[in-house]
């Protein structure tokens, strides 16, 4: 009797939150929440730049120029993520559901099923193409490892052109970002995504952005891009610190605080007027494609801001030592 009034109480208290994240979802302020999954594009910014400035680095002190030292770059790389990744499969197959219960939890049985079929996808970092459907997948969250794998695969080409050529590898970088983007609102106009992972369909056919857009590094390589290129401007400074007028620096941080607010609250009428109000697909669209670039620029700016000692005094130490490790 006792357990099932207990049962009881936590039911209804799920209901209630349920009925209360209606109104939530329509408040300003929690689209800060909404948006808070654009901190992954500035992991994908801080590892472009790290990859390629410590590569070029490397570079300038005559490293990289055999096959066994590239081999290694590669094999580093996977030997550092993939024997965790291996072990956490493991344990998630064999022990985790045995440990795991309560009155109200629920267990996607299916879940264990998915990665003992397809364990090896995440071992080959390709879990954000196959399978298709991310209900499928083992581990679907790990789509960001494979995500920067395969741009960190691809890499080298960049780090290269921008070795050899400024004049060849920054255009080249340039129209990367451009057809990437294209790419993105291309996809998301075709299938009528939602213009967050949060909304809803606008037609029968369309659907949630995950499997289409939301995993694949054409998606995500505007940022990293942006990194790059950020990486290799520092490689370029003769001095880490920049002296600017101030009234420049007030200038650059407020156009990228003005950036991120307007990535982060774009939305706002879609949400305030949740099931009455659906931005056109050209809106749309024009949102998946470029939202991730411009949150990915303002957080270039906070680093190179940082990195140049126009952040504050704290700032600057830690991405110093960052960018030195």
């Amino acid at each position: 009797m006792y357990d099932k009034l207990i049962s009881s109480l936590l039911c209804a208290a799920v209901l209630d939150n349920i009925l209360h994240a209606s109104k939530t979802l329509q408040d300003t302020m929690f689209l800060f929440v909404i948006g808070a999954h654009f901190a992954v594009d500035t992991f994908f910014v801080m590892s472009g730049v790290l990859v390629t400035y410590l590569t070029l680095k490397r570079l300038e002190k005559g490293e990289g120029r055999t096959v066994s030292w590239w081999l290694h770059f590669y094999f580093h790389r996977w030997w550092r993520l993939t024997p965790i990744l291996a072990y956490t499969i493991l344990m998630y197959v064999t022990l985790y559901f045995r440990l795991t219960g309560g009155p109200v939890y629920t267990f996607d049985s299916s879940a264990p099923h998915d990665c003992q079929n397809n364990w090896w996808t995440n071992m080959l970092y390709i879990q954000n193409f196959y399978p298709l459907e991310s209900g499928d997948k083992c581990f679907s969250w790990t789509w960001y490892l494979a995500c920067d794998m395969q741009l960190f695969i691809l890499s080298p080409l960049i780090i290269g052109l921008l070795y050899k050529s400024r004049r060849i590898g920054v255009p080249v970088v340039a129209f990367l970002i451009l057809a990437c983007m294209g790419i993105t609102f291309g996809i998301s106009y075709s299938y009528e995504l939602p213009a967050t992972i949060f909304g809803a369909a606008t037609s029968d056919k369309a659907t949630p952005d995950v499997d289409y857009i939301y995993m694949k590094p054409y998606t995500r390589a505007p940022a990293y891009l942006v990194g790059m290129l950020l990486g290799y401007g520092f490689t370029c400074m003769k001095k880490r610190r920049v002296h600017l007028h101030r009234g420049f620096i007030c200038l650059g941080w407020a156009i990228a605080v003005a950036i991120a607010m307007t990535v982060i609250l774009g939305l706002n009428k879609q949400y305030a007027e949740l099931g009455s109000y659906y931005a056109s697909n050209t809106m749309r669209s024009f949102y998946n494609a470029t939202a991730r670039f411009g949150w990915a620029l303002s957080m270039a700016w906070v680093i190179w801001a940082c990195h140049t000692g126009n952040g504050g005094a704290y700032s600057h130490t830690y991405i110093s030592t960052l960018t030195n490790n």
